[in-house]
């Protein structure tokens, strides 16, 4: 009589891992963020009281997000030495422009990009997966990249651009992402991010997506295939292993909720 034995999971325990080693990094981007304080400054997110008080800043403006949502963008003067562009549908507060200078100018950036406190899960981790914030300011050849939400700028480095910020309005988020590229050369080793608990992410849209993700830098049609080689691997961990191919599924689901939990200073608004 024969007696069947189940196969080794190795394809369920290679996604799996896989998964480990990529939250592992996403966590680790996403806590080297600094987050803008009340009073201009940036707090660093390793600790947890400050990353937990930047938490209820940004809750306490969930409530409150359709109220401070504009319907259009601007391109406004932070001061003559800085400019404040926008994406359409962004409202910055004045207090958030205010702490983000006060950062920018103590740590001798030129260039900044704001990632809001509630941004989306899909957002957040193509944006990690994409951004390193500590090789942005050492590797002058780093591809600049941003939420697309808002930009605090150096005037100078638009004017040595060659680009009028007066005509910087109506910006879709994905042509501020590829503002954000162009002005990185003039800004190389001046170029950061911070997280700003106040400004109201803007919801998904569909019909932005294939712009979005172009801006970011990922190739939509690479992105597609990778989608479905990513589908089959799965839905052969199910079949050769059900057990082992559903705790790989179910670690795929959880993936956006390992990245935002505990003290992060981003709260996806999905989550």
């Amino acid at each position: 009589m024969s007696t069947s034995v189940s196969p080794f999971p190795w394809l369920a325990l290679l996604i799996v891992l896989g998964l480990a080693g990529a939250t592992r990094k996403l966590r680790s981007r996403v806590r080297e963020l600094p987050v803008l304080g009340e009073e201009g400054d940036a707090s660093d997110v390793s600790d947890a009281s400050d990353a937990s008080d930047a938490f209820e800043v940004s809750k306490a403006f969930d409530e409150g997000a359709e109220a401070v949502r504009a319907d259009e963008s601007h391109a406004s003067h932070a001061s003559d030495a800085w400019t404040v562009l926008a994406a359409v549908g962004v409202r910055v507060e004045p207090g958030t422009v205010r702490a983000a200078v006060a950062h920018a100018e103590r740590e001798h950036l030129l260039l900044l990009d704001l990632v809001p406190g509630d941004l989306p899960s899909d957002h957040l981790l193509t944006l990690l997966g994409r951004l390193d914030p500590k090789k942005v300011r050492t590797d002058p050849l780093a591809r600049g990249r941003g939420a697309g939400h808002a930009l605090v700028v150096r005037t100078d480095v638009l004017a040595r651009a060659g680009i009028d910020a007066a005509e910087q309005a109506d910006l879709e988020p994905s042509e501020l992402i590829a503002l954000t590229a162009a002005l990185k050369p003039y800004a190389a080793f001046e170029t950061g991010h911070a997280v700003a608990p106040r400004l109201i992410a803007l919801g998904s849209d569909p019909s932005r997506r294939k712009r979005w993700l172009r801006a970011t830098g990922v190739p939509v049609w690479p992105n597609l295939v990778g989608g479905l080689g990513e589908a089959a691997a799965y839905t052969g961990a199910c079949v050769t292993t059900p057990l082992w191919g559903a705790v790989a599924v179910l670690a795929m689901w959880l993936q956006p909720y390992a990245v935002a939990a505990g003290a992060v200073p981003v709260r996806p608004r999905d989550l």
